[in-house]
This record gives structure tokens, sequence and C-alpha cells, in this order.
């Protein structure tokens, strides 16, 4: 039997599910083109395949996907990253004229970077 990984945690994930979200709402409105987003799984999942950050070859779009917001969760509940510093990050990437993959994924690897830093 294999440890599940903390960031399926069920708290990291739906707080990062909720964060992203808002986050990616929040960039919209400051780019002159508000709308309500909810970023696709596949865009999430595909990032942490780029990334080579998680690659077992059991895990589904869905679950790469909630490792994703997981990490999100991680980050912004235990790590003390602030909702402001994560919609920062998401909106210089969109600033930067990435596309949408392109943005989750410099996204997930500036995080990620973060997150290291401090753990």
């Amino acid at each position: 039997m294999s440890a599940k990984p903390i960031f399926l945690d069920k708290k990291y994930t739906v707080v990062g599910d909720a964060v992203l979200n808002a986050a990616a709402t929040l960039s919209t409105v400051a780019v002159g083109h508000p709308k309500s987003i909810r970023v696709k799984n596949r865009v999430l999942s595909q990032a942490f395949k780029r990334l080579d950050i998680a690659k077992p070859p059991h895990h589904d779009s869905h679950v790469l996907a909630e490792m994703y917001e997981g990490l999100v969760g991680f980050a912004y509940l235990d790590l003390g990253i602030s909702f402001e510093s994560l919609t920062s990050n998401l909106l210089e990437q969109i600033k930067n004229g990435h596309k949408e993959e392109e943005v989750y994924t410099e996204f997930l690897k500036t995080l990620f970077e973060e997150v290291k830093r401090k753990v």
C-alpha cells in the first residue's frame, strides 16, 4: 500500500481549488476582461506533467489536477503564502503574454520553488 501524498488531503485540495479559481477570476479583472474562471483539470494536470514534478503512471488527469490544487492549498494554509501573493504570481504570468497552459505551468513552477524554500 502506498502513502497518500499530502497534496491529496481534502482540506488542501478544496481550499486550493477555491483559491486558484478566485485568483484566476481576479486576474481577469486586472487585465480588463472580467469573467468568472474555473480552471480546467486538463490545464492543471498538464502543468504537472510539463514540469515533471509528479509523473506516476497510475495517476490520471483528475488526480494530478487535485495535486496541483492541493499544493496551492498547502502553500496557503500551512506555509502562509498569501492570497495576494498567489494572485500576483498568476497575474504576472498572464501579463507576460503566456497562453493558458503556460500560465499555469509557470505559476506552478514559481509556487513549487517557493514551497521548497519554506519546507
